[in-house]
């Protein structure tokens, strides 16, 4: 559940496609943060739920409101119930990054900003079972990565509304050489864009294997 100032950001964000910062103690002096179309409203609502809220000005100047930490708490809870088993943790903005170094400061990562011999460093490390945690982005999770030998868990810290994007990164330890059942754990928020997003992906999974049952038939 959102706590109740993020609740009222989210309400505000959803009803009037803006925010004033001033009501939400960040900053009497602060201009709101207004999304100046549906899709960036959609993005502020998704920023909302993971935590903060990206302003940016006049000058192309990027400054993060800090809202919460229940999906980072979440993720604690998840990692310290798991024990010594590894845990793949995808997210979708570089806050969630962020927030993920607040439980696990020096996290290896995949995606933007890493170099491929750095990459490749980290795959080598998550598949001898070295990394107890290792941070993905979908979009460089690409097909063929092969990750199935360093763990069997994968918690989304925010859901793609790409399928592909989300079946690519769970299958990249739900392939060949895999041992163990494969778990994706989904942190979303209570009664937000989180779950429009996760039936999204259902809906169209489903779908999608409608069309392959149709194509099988044909042949």
């Amino acid at each position: 559940d959102l706590p109740p100032k993020a609740r009222a950001a989210y309400d505000e964000m959803e009803k009037t496609m803006a925010v004033e910062l001033a009501g939400l103690n960040l900053g009497d002096e602060l201009d709101p943060v207004v999304a100046m179309s549906e899709a960036a409203a959609s993005q502020k609502l998704r920023q909302i739920c993971q935590g903060y809220l990206y302003q940016v000005d006049e000058k192309g100047v990027r400054t993060v409101h800090h809202l919460h930490d229940e999906k980072t708490e979440a993720l604690a809870e998840l990692i310290d119930s798991m024990g010594r088993e590894p845990l793949l943790v995808a997210y979708g903005f570089d806050g969630d990054l962020e927030n993920i170094r607040k439980i696990w400061k020096n996290v290896p990562y995949l995606g933007q900003g890493v170099s491929s011999s750095q990459a490749a460093e980290n795959i080598e490390r998550w598949n001898k079972r070295e990394l107890p945690i290792m941070a993905i982005h979908p979009a460089s999770c690409s097909h063929g990565l092969n990750l199935q030998y360093g763990g069997h868990h994968i918690a989304w810290l925010c859901l793609p509304w790409s399928l592909d994007g989300y079946k690519q990164s769970v299958e990249r330890i739900d392939r060949r050489g895999q041992t163990k059942p494969v778990f994706s754990h989904h942190i979303l928020a209570r009664n937000t864009i989180d779950q429009r997003v996760s039936a999204a992906l259902v809906e169209k999974n489903e779908a999608q294997n409608k069309l392959i049952d149709a194509i099988r038939q044909l042949g």
